[in-house]
């Protein structure tokens, strides 16, 4: 199977019936997987390499958002209450 999107190896995984395979480059710039013949389901995903990280950055500057926020309205009622 020849895939009509250019070649870009890094984060892509294949599957055939839930066996891992190799994804080859075809005609230079295309993706290919070798699948032997009759009926197969064939599963392919993308998991760039810096999803994790950026998730985990994420995650903290929401985090760190979340105490800046609270130390202001915690600021706030204390001046009101003083």
């Amino acid at each position: 199977m020849v895939l009509s999107e250019v070649w870009y190896p890094e984060g892509w995984k294949a599957t055939i019936d839930g066996k891992s395979v190799q994804i080859i480059r075809a005609n230079y710039i295309l993706r290919a997987l070798v699948i032997p013949a009759g009926e197969h389901i064939v599963e392919l995903t993308f998991e760039p390499s810096g999803r994790k990280l950026a998730g985990i950055a994420s995650g903290l500057g929401s985090l760190l958002l979340l105490i800046f926020i609270g130390a202001m309205v915690f600021s706030h009622y204390r001046k009101v209450l003083d």
